[in-house]
């Protein structure tokens, strides 16, 4: 892949553009968002804005549910772990039915959010994610890290399905 520092000047720009508030539009509705991640063209912006795009979009929409189409393909889920690097006014947060059943996927999606120490987050919807035991640690991380009221693991059949995963995230929380 071919990166030339004008295009990385002009996505900074654009960046910048977002965290200002100057294209509101980018941000408009659920789905927008879900297109504009899954769009190759802006995954060095997401890259760029790591830490400060978020936050931006969560200042504007403290509530974003990512359970609707399009659903985020691979590279949509890259742009979620950037965007949710810098989120730390959000207050909900849907990913439901966003298949995160690679286990790396999941535990850079839990570090990016609990790097944001998101202190506002109450309501997590994870259900249909597809997490398996492996995940328990992360999401354990998790909990530690943010005053949830609400968290919502429906249908993840594979989750917490051994003593040992149930152990691991009860120890994880403490």
């Amino acid at each position: 892949e071919f990166q030339f520092s004008h295009l990385s000047f002009q996505e900074a720009l654009f960046v910048r553009a977002l965290k200002s508030g100057l294209r509101n539009s980018f941000w408009s509705r659920d789905s927008v968002v879900s297109c504009n991640l899954n769009d190759p063209f802006y995954r060095n912006a997401f890259a760029i804005g790591r830490n400060h795009l978020g936050e931006a979009l969560a200042v504007s929409r403290p509530c974003l549910n990512f359970d609707c189409h399009p659903r985020l393909t691979d590279v949509g889920r890259t742009g979620l772990r950037n965007l949710l690097a810098g989120v730390r006014a959000i207050t909900e947060l849907d990913l439901a039915n966003v298949n995160l059943q690679n286990d790396q996927e999941v535990d850079e999606l839990i570090s990016a959010m609990t790097s944001a120490k998101a202190p506002n987050l109450q309501v997590l919807g994870l259900s249909r994610c597809h997490l398996n035991q492996k995940s328990t640690r992360a999401i354990g991380a998790l909990l530690q890290m943010s005053p949830l009221k609400r968290l919502d693991l429906e249908g993840n059949t594979a989750f917490l399905v051994s003593n040992d995963a149930v152990e691991g995230l009860t120890e994880a929380v403490g």
